[in-house]
């Protein structure tokens, strides 16, 4: 039997996948998207602390940093890793697109890359 905070992160997980195909789907008007995505990264970050105190995933990750094996879990955690980052410059990027500076370009590239990491993410949350 799976653990119920397991089942809750990951039930949370998708919908957090969810919301970003809806704010992708509509990115051309900001006063869906912008909301849409914001959400996204304030439950992601929320439900990484959820899984930081309910299974110490911070305390593991350092523990098996140094030591061979566990490559899985590093992949993941690789990932979770350019997720956030991945926010953080689409926070960035998104501001200066408001106020009228052409970051475009950059703008929808680290989406489309941020779109791979957190797909990639959650593909592994069910392997680690």
């Amino acid at each position: 039997m799976q653990d119920w905070r397991f089942v809750a992160s990951s039930s949370v997980s998708t919908l957090v996948l969810v919301l970003i195909a809806i704010g992708l789907q509509r990115r051309h008007d900001r006063r869906v998207h912008i909301p849409i995505m914001l959400t996204c990264f304030v439950i992601d970050v929320a439900n990484v602390l959820f899984i930081e105190l309910g299974r110490g995933a911070v305390m593991r990750t350092l523990e098996t940093a140094t030591q061979a094996g566990e490559w899985l879990l590093k992949v993941h955690i690789a990932f979770s890793v350019m997720t956030l980052a991945g926010y953080v410059v689409a926070a960035l990027t998104g501001s200066k697109l408001r106020k009228g500076i052409d970051v475009r370009k950059v703008h929808r590239w680290n989406g489309a890359i941020f779109l791979l990491n957190r797909v990639a993410n959650y593909a592994t949350s069910f392997m680690v």
